[in-house]
């Protein structure tokens, strides 16, 4: 039996695992024909503009994948997609393995926040399999 999500999000970071992630949740938002956001967030060591980094992460984003909704959260991402997922009530979160986690760390990172704290399933995907 397979489950299909009406809601499906996915942490994009530009990590190998974050692609692997992406293409995943794309599989599962097409599967299903429900909804799908792209979660990015500038956190407290982003040095760029937040306004700008915002605008260009949404840009990118949105061009690269219609029909995807891109949501730029402030703040902690751990926190954020947390506070997002409990206002927008998402089936799945989609993560790469190495999701805020600094080479090398096997532990720690958004990943373990995600699985601690979410309040809905997540999905951690490893590889690197591209969209």
């Amino acid at each position: 039996m397979t489950h299909r999500f009406g809601h499906v999000a996915c942490w994009v970071d530009g990590t190998a695992s974050g692609a692997s992630a992406l293409a995943t949740a794309i599989d599962l938002w097409r599967d299903a024909d429900g909804r799908l956001s792209l979660l990015h967030a500038a956190g407290p060591a982003e040095t760029r503009d937040p306004e700008r980094l915002r605008d260009d992460w949404m840009r990118v984003r949105g061009d690269r994948l219609p029909g995807a909704e891109p949501v730029f959260l402030t703040d902690d991402p751990g926190a954020a997609v947390c506070d997002w997922a409990r206002r927008e009530a998402p089936d799945v979160i989609v993560v790469g393995a190495g999701a805020g986690r600094p080479p090398g760390l096997t532990a720690g990172g958004l990943v373990d926040e995600l699985l601690e704290r979410a309040p809905c399933a997540v999905l951690v995907v490893e590889g690197a399999r591209a969209p």
